[in-house]
């Protein structure tokens, strides 16, 4: 314990205390801590306590300072990695250092042991601080695009038209034929080196100047929530066209069975039921109603299958990397994934085959390749080439009827008289015979 003494009328500023009468030393101004009072042990074992403080101190900081490099040696090495480019860039520093000083994250120390684990969660939340910039969330899970907005995922720069799709402007007067490719995050595009496009903007350059391709992808969103954006965002561009990319965001409209809640969706449940013979999921009861939507307003439709960078007869090494995540994310084993994943895709088909629709067979040119992925869905550059090709050779066969309704259109507006546009695409009457080409 520390003992004071009177200090002879003077302060411990060292000036003269002002109240020097009886008792003006019982006063702190009075007094001073001395140490002379204390016992030799005592004083050696303050001095010890003042030491091992200042140890604990110092180590600490070094722990902190030591943590923040390695984490800042591992984020700057995953941000050249995931940029595609091993080249000095100020902006990986600055995002590598922003995330190593955040100090929950100097923890971590699975990274010393499971850096490939880490990687992966690095990239994941990645791209979820770059969706903030121009992603708002809507209940209960809806995504919107926020117009006239652009930011940046690892060395990729995205902007957001004023429509609130990702790209370029749309063209106002609509002089040229409009293709929506509609789909998730894949469709967005996952786009992380400097120079990679999605594959809308890929496709853009298979069509040519004649063709205006729009990316109408949307993170997270499934085939029920694109179809509730149909009269909101989708038709409002007035596409000739739609292209659908979806697979795993309907995993939850999979397994479950659709519930109707009206006359007219019960009537359409019993005609899947009857022709089908199984009552529908929700993912396939609104594939429904969106191509019927679609096709009533004379715009064709193009499906697609589904992709991912394993399956059933992929290596061990790569199912071992997703078989945990999935198992927390799903609850459910890698088998039934694909089961259900499988089944979408037999379920585009018979929805191609029952509306005479043309199909890309993306399954089929790009399920299983697993040097075509970045993740578990989503491609690299290489990856969405191949995707917009099959694309393109799925929309091949309507390039001639799309022209003709495109020219047509435009001499009806320079005011000269022209035969009636026929339809492009029609639906193939209520029964699952008829034949889809398959590309």
């Amino acid at each position: 314990m520390v003992a004071f003494a009177p200090d002879q009328g003077k302060s411990w500023l060292g000036r003269p205390d002002v109240d020097t009468g009886p008792g003006a030393g019982l006063g702190w101004v009075g007094f001073r801590p001395i140490d002379q009072t204390m016992s030799l042990p005592g004083r050696k074992i303050r001095r010890r306590l003042r030491q091992a403080a200042t140890i604990l101190v110092i180590t600490f900081v070094l722990f902190l300072v030591v943590s923040w490099g390695i984490h800042f040696h591992y984020y700057y090495q995953w941000e050249k990695y995931w940029s595609r480019s091993q080249e000095f860039s100020w902006r990986n520093v600055r995002a590598a250092a922003r995330y190593a000083t955040n100090w929950s994250k100097l923890w971590n120390f699975a990274l010393l042991g499971k850096p490939r684990q880490v990687r992966w969660n690095y990239y994941v939340d990645r791209f979820k601080q770059a969706g903030r910039r121009f992603y708002r969330p809507l209940p209960p899970k809806y995504l919107r695009l926020v117009p006239n907005t652009e930011g940046y995922l690892f060395a990729n720069r995205i902007r957001i038209n004023s429509h609130g799709f990702r790209g370029p402007p749309i063209d106002p007067l609509k002089r040229r034929v409009r293709v929506l490719c509609v789909g998730g995050s894949t469709t967005f595009g996952v786009t992380t080196a400097r120079r990679d496009r999605p594959y809308p903007e890929v496709l853009q350059d298979f069509l040519g100047k004649k063709f205006e391709v729009i990316n109408g992808g949307i993170y997270g969103h499934d085939v029920m929530m694109n179809f509730r954006e149909l009269g909101r965002k989708f038709f409002p561009v007035e596409p000739d066209v739609i292209v659908i990319y979806q697979g795993w965001n309907d995993y939850d409209l999979m397994i479950k069975r659709f519930v109707a809640r009206t006359w007219p969706d019960l009537i359409l449940a019993l005609q899947i039921a009857l022709f089908q013979g199984h009552w529908p999921n929700r993912a396939e009861f609104f594939y429904h109603r969106f191509i019927q939507t679609c096709l009533a307003r004379g715009i064709a439709v193009v499906l697609s299958t589904f992709a991912m960078e394993f399956n059933r007869h992929s290596p061990e090494r790569v199912k071992q990397i997703y078989r945990r995540w999935m198992k927390g994310m799903l609850g459910k084993d890698l088998p039934f994934i694909l089961g259900v994943i499988d089944e979408h895709n037999r379920m585009n088909r018979r929805l191609a085959a029952w509306y005479g629709l043309p199909l890309a067979d993306v399954h089929a040119r790009l399920d299983g390749r697993a040097r075509y992925f970045m993740d578990w869905v989503h491609l690299t550059q290489e990856g969405r080439h191949i995707l917009a090709r099959t694309m393109y050779q799925a929309l091949r066969p309507l390039l001639p009827g799309l022209l003709d309704r495109w020219e047509k259109r435009r001499r009806t507006s320079a005011g000269q008289t022209v035969e009636p546009a026929r339809p492009v695409s029609r639906p193939n009457g209520h029964k699952i015979a008829g034949h889809s080409k398959v590309f």
